[in-house]
């Protein structure tokens, strides 16, 4: 399979993978009352898990029911134990229009159907190009497809985006962060698996 180099800047990459923590600058909204992280995770180890394309319909209804136009950016998720099998819970990125003005929805989901309340970022959320869901593609298969391509070590989290690069990258691709080798890209309509520089 080929590892033919697109190049993207290591700046945006590290942006997209990066997970905000500053909680206090946003508001929380949410159409009903939740009880917190802490229940989603309980929740879920209860539930039978979603497979990514359930749980991205499922999220994206939810958001759609407070922002109709809203559209998926990326997909985000931390690996702890170094493998999307260890993946406990998803963050949503969307872009819509909130009073006029264009703001990012963050929502955190369990893999068990979880959702949380949303987080408005007043602002936009830059670098990506809009995803067309379903991709076709699931994580684990993504997951497979690194391995067979020879990357093995385990790698810190994954992301589903479509970079807004030059050169433009063709097709969304799941993202995945092994530490120090960089970043490494499986296209999720081809399936060719290449090294992100």
């Amino acid at each position: 399979m080929s590892r033919s180099v697109r190049a993207i800047t290591a700046g945006a990459i590290t942006a997209a993978l990066s997970f905000s923590t500053a909680a206090g600058a946003f508001a929380a909204e949410s159409s009903s009352p939740q009880n917190g992280p802490n229940a989603a995770s309980a929740a879920s180890a209860q539930q039978p898990k979603l497979a990514f394309s359930q749980l991205t319909s499922t999220v994206t209804e939810r958001v759609h029911a407070q922002y109709p136009g809203a559209s998926l950016l990326e997909v985000r998720a931390k690996t702890p134990g170094g493998g999307v099998q260890s993946i406990s819970t998803w963050n949503f990125v969307y872009t819509a229009v909130k009073d006029n003005r264009q703001v990012t929805v963050l929502v955190d989901a369990s893999v068990g159907g979880e959702v949380q309340p949303f987080t408005v970022v007043p602002h936009p959320w830059l670098g990506d190009r809009v995803l067309t869901m379903p991709i076709g593609m699931e994580p684990q298969q993504a997951d497979k497809l690194l391995k067979k391509a020879g990357y093995t070590a385990p790698y810190k989290s994954v992301v589903l985006r479509h970079p807004l690069t030059w050169p433009v990258i063709e097709n969304p691709l799941f993202i995945f962060n092994p530490g120090a080798d960089g970043f490494v890209g499986v296209d999720v309509k081809t399936g060719e698996v290449k090294p992100l520089r």
